[in-house]
């Protein structure tokens, strides 16, 4: 009999990444999600890694699980990515360096983590058991209500935002408030019109030329799916 069926806490890598994700992986079928690559027809970011999907609504929910540390102490770490074909059709005419998934987060981003990038620390199966049943409560039973164009707009522009601590990239908020008919649209525009430089990070250099040219599209071109 191994540690994990004695129900004893790994005490190497191997040993926690084989326990742990036995359990991540029990845990995703349970929310509908199967194993899979990443979804790779419209990004090229990431493309081949391995992880958990979930078809719904608006495209397909993904996230990958890695696993660190040694010496009895390890830490977790969860990426998710959401992903619209209607959302990739509209990014890739631009050219813009960031934003090409739909919505792209990790632990920190949901309330009740830490903010710390590392992950939660975990020495016991007490803390084990607490960051498998948080990321159960509070990612993934989140995302089951994650369905539509819409749900992505509240999360990400209204409804949900307090269940959320992301600082979201400013040309997701605007290309998903218009995909969802969100009445706040031009309000948003004329926030985007006001940020300063910095607030554009690696798209500084282009969003002078870029943003006027996605502004009139989205306006021109694009109608809500909802």
């Amino acid at each position: 009999m191994d540690k994990e069926e004695k129900g004893e806490f790994p005490t190497t890598l191997t040993e926690f990444k084989k326990y742990t994700e036995s359990r991540i992986a029990d845990m995703a079928a349970h929310h509908g999600y199967v194993k899979a690559k990443h979804p790779a027809p419209f990004y090229s970011f990431d493309v081949g890694a391995k992880g958990y999907i979930k078809n719904v609504t608006f495209g397909q929910q993904f996230f990958t699980m890695s696993y660190q540390g040694g010496r009895d102490e390890f830490r977790v770490i969860l990426n998710m990515s959401f992903f619209s074909a209607e959302y990739a059709d509209i990014f890739k005419r631009f050219n813009f360096k960031r934003g090409e998934e739909m919505l792209c987060t990790s632990l920190p981003s949901y309330k009740g983590f830490s903010r710390n990038g590392q992950g939660p620390r975990i020495t016991n199966m007490g803390e084990l058991n607490a960051i498998i049943s948080a990321i159960d409560e509070k990612v993934l039973t989140l995302h089951d209500h994650l369905q539509t164009i819409s749900d992505i707009d509240a999360l990400i522009n209204g409804g949900f935002a307090d269940l959320f601590q992301e600082t979201y990239m400013p040309l997701r908020t605007v290309i998903i408030a218009r995909l969802a008919g969100n009445f706040r649209f031009e309000e948003l525009i004329e926030e985007i019109n006001a940020f300063p430089e910095m607030k554009w990070g690696v798209d500084k250099d282009i969003y002078q030329e870029k943003w006027p040219k996605l502004r009139q599209y989205l306006r021109d071109e694009v109608k809500s799916i909802i």
